[in-house]
């Protein structure tokens, strides 16, 4: 089977056999995974035009059923005409290595990078002021944030914090409490701290950079409560950046005090947005195809 790309530099339409020479070159390893890893990478056009690209490479540790698996994908992708509404596919390697697909770089990363750090700024803006005028939102979760036709989120449910543990004593007594987002001290010393709300806060940004799940999904409340006693911690969602979840992880720490504060956190989250937007030449982005 031949080595087909999927373009040259005016075209990507057109179909031709790739030479050794101008086969794919891997920069970077954006995402490990099984079957396949995601890469930074580059293509050489005819020779000498040097193109960005973006890598779906088949992991080294891949089976025998998952290289016949990308043939026969590679073999039905290779008939698909793709539209305006999709990735470029700019050419598939099903008989040299690096075994995978290369598709057009999209500088400016994902919907879930570009929305999902929006939104947590917007979030972590409005927890800071609540902050500043003593108020907290206890138990923030994804279903107390509501959208504007403008995409826009606003918080509800907000209270002072002299009534934080009123308002959590109700939610307690539901079907299905919210433990998860409990601070421990709610627990132990039947308070609401300012600090607080980083706890929880911290757990809201989890859910929402995995894309709406429900932390300890499956477990009992008695065994939630249990973790938030001793040693609570989430996994970290893989869009998540590793220095933005290093501040998450800090917030469920027992002692109140040692957590950081809501304006720590907003400042934790603008770097990784800057870090974003600084990365849009295409050698930082989160995104999976």
């Amino acid at each position: 089977m031949a080595t087909y790309a999927y373009g040259t530099r005016k075209e990507f339409l057109d179909r031709r056999p790739v030479h050794n020479k101008q086969r794919p070159i891997l920069n970077k390893k954006v995402l490990p995974g099984l079957p396949f890893e995601y890469w930074n990478a580059e293509m050489s056009i005819d020779g000498s035009f040097k193109m960005d690209c973006f890598a779906k490479k088949l992991s080294d540790e891949a089976t025998i059923g998952d290289y016949t698996t990308l043939k026969l994908l590679a073999e039905s992708l290779s008939s698909f005409q793709m539209g305006e509404g999709f990735v470029k596919l700019l050419h598939i390697s099903t008989q040299t290595i690096p075994f995978g697909f290369f598709y057009e770089t999209m500088r400016c990363g994902t919907l879930q990078d570009h929305e999902l750090l929006i939104f947590a700024v917007n979030i972590a803006q409005a927890m800071h002021f609540l902050a500043s005028q003593k108020f907290c939102h206890p138990a923030l979760s994804l279903r107390k944030v509501l959208m504007t036709p403008q995409g826009s989120c606003k918080l509800y449910d907000i209270y002072p914090n002299n009534l934080c543990m009123e308002r959590i004593k109700h939610l307690m007594k539901k079907k299905n409490p919210p433990t998860a987002w409990m601070a421990t001290e709610i627990f132990l010393l039947d308070k609401y701290f300012m600090k607080s709300d980083s706890w929880n806060f911290s757990v809201f940004l989890w859910e929402l950079l995995s894309i709406g799940k429900i932390p300890f999904a499956g477990i009992s409340q008695e065994d939630i409560k249990a973790k938030v006693l001793d040693e609570f911690t989430l996994s970290r969602p893989y869009v998540c950046p590793k220095d933005m979840f290093r501040v998450m992880v800090s917030c469920w720490q027992k002692n109140h005090t040692m957590r950081p504060s809501c304006i720590d956190i907003l400042k934790a989250i603008r770097c990784e947005y800057e870090k974003f937007h600084e990365s849009i030449d295409g050698r930082y982005l989160y995104y999976v195809i």
